[in-house]
């Protein structure tokens, strides 16, 4: 498992500019679901390759869907659709 630079979660609260409250949730939650490893006790997080992973292969559906648009409104032969 490779990990990222670990951080205070006030750190992270300060930069979403949350109350620390709402971020302590917010990293249980990311935690849950295996983005990152929080630890409690130092109230520290570590983000996991795979929040790496999962913002990479966001970002390419990004691009494919704005290609994909766009050759669908500069094509001739397709026609855009009227809904």
């Amino acid at each position: 498992m490779v990990l990222f630079r670990n951080f205070p979660v006030e750190e992270f609260a300060k930069w979403l500019d949350k109350p620390i409250e709402a971020v302590t949730g917010l990293c249980i939650d990311m935690a849950s679901k295996g983005f990152i490893y929080y630890d409690r006790t130092n109230n520290e997080i570590t983000i996991k390759k795979k929040t790496k992973d999962f913002l990479d292969s966001y970002a390419k559906r990004r691009i494919m869907i704005s290609l994909i648009s766009s050759v669908r409104r500069n094509h001739p032969l397709i026609m855009p659709s009227l809904t």
